[in-house]
C-alpha cells in the first residue's frame, strides 16, 4: 500500500527521516506502508531512505535471497566445486603473449601446467628461466640483500615511512588483543593448545602497483603469532 505521510514520525511514516511539510501537513516523500504480509524492510546503505514501489521492494529482497542447500552430500559438492577458468574471455594480448613465450597453439592454462611441472623438476633453475622469459629479469640470487633493503628504506620519504610504521603498530595492537590462548577444561577433558607454525610464505603483488598493506596484513600477524621464519616473495 502506498500512502503519503500524515505527520512527522507517524504510523505511516515509520522510520521516515524526511522533513515534514508544515504548510501542507504532508510528508514530501512517498513511503511504503508495511502490512502483515509485507513487513517493513530494513534499509540498505545503497537504497536510500525509501522504497517507492513494491517492485523495488521485491528487487531488494531478491538481492538478499539465500541459496539453501539440503543434504550433507549436496553441501559438500558445492563446497569442493572448482569452477573452470573463463579462458574464452581473455584479452587478445594475453593469448598472443602466451603463444609468443610458449609456442603456437599453447593455451594459458597449458602454459601454467608447463611452468609448474618445470619448477617441480628443475627447481630454481626453472624459476630463473621463466623470470627471464616473462619479466626480463636476470636473477642470480632470489634473496634481497641487506644493502638493497637499506637502499629501499632510504628512498622512502620520512612521512611515508612514519605512516607505514603507524599502520604496522595498529595491525600489531589488533592481533595482540585478539591472540588466542591455550585453554583446558579438566572436568570435561577438553582443551586446546595454540602453537605457531615454524615457517610461513607470504606473497605481495607487484608490477604496475605496489601493495605495502599486503605486507603489513600478513607479516605482522605472523610475527605476533610467533612464527620463527617468515619468507616474503614479490615479483622482480
Amino acid at each position: 500500500m502506498m500512502k503519503m505521510c500524515s505527520g512527522p514520525w507517524g504510523s505511516s511514516s515509520k522510520g521516515c527521516p524526511a522533513v515534514w511539510n508544515r504548510s501542507t501537513r504532508k510528508c514530501p516523500r512517498v513511503m511504503y506502508r508495511p502490512t502483515k504480509s509485507e513487513p517493513w524492510p530494513r534499509l540498505s546503505p545503497r537504497s536510500g531512505n525509501s522504497f517507492r514501489t513494491k517492485q523495488a521492494l521485491k528487487k531488494w529482497r531478491n538481492q538478499l535471497a539465500l541459496n539453501v542447500i539440503k543434504g550433507a552430500q549436496n553441501a559438500e559438492n558445492v563446497l569442493v566445486r572448482i569452477d573452470p577458468l573463463d579462458l574464452d574471455s581473455l584479452p587478445e594480448s594475453v593469448l598472443a603473449r602466451t603463444q609468443e613465450a610458449f609456442g603456437e597453439g599453447v593455451t594459458p592454462l597449458q602454459s601454467v601446467h608447463q611452468m609448474l611441472d618445470d619448477v617441480r623438476q628443475e627447481g630454481d633453475a626453472a624459476v630463473r628461466r621463466y623470470a627471464k622469459l616473462l619479466d626480463g629479469s636476470d636473477l642470480e640470487d632470489f634473496r634481497v640483500t641487506e644493502e638493497q633493503m637499506a637502499e629501499a628504506r632510504n628512498s622512502v620519504s620520512k612521512e611515508l615511512r612514519e605512516s607505514l610504521e603507524l599502520a604496522a603498530q595498529r595491525v600489531r595492537d589488533f592481533h595482540e588483543a585478539t591472540m588466542p590462548s591455550d585453554w583446558v577444561d579438566r572436568e570435561k577433558g577438553l582443551g586446546e593448545l595454540v602453537r605457531p607454525l615454524d615457517r610461513v610464505g607470504l606473497y605481495a603483488p607487484g608490477g604496475s602497483a605496489a601493495y605495502p598493506s599486503t605486507v603489513l596484513m600478513t607479516a605482522v600477524p605472523a610475527r605476533v603469532a610467533g612464527v620463527r621464519e617468515v619468507i616474503l616473495c614479490t615479483p622482480p
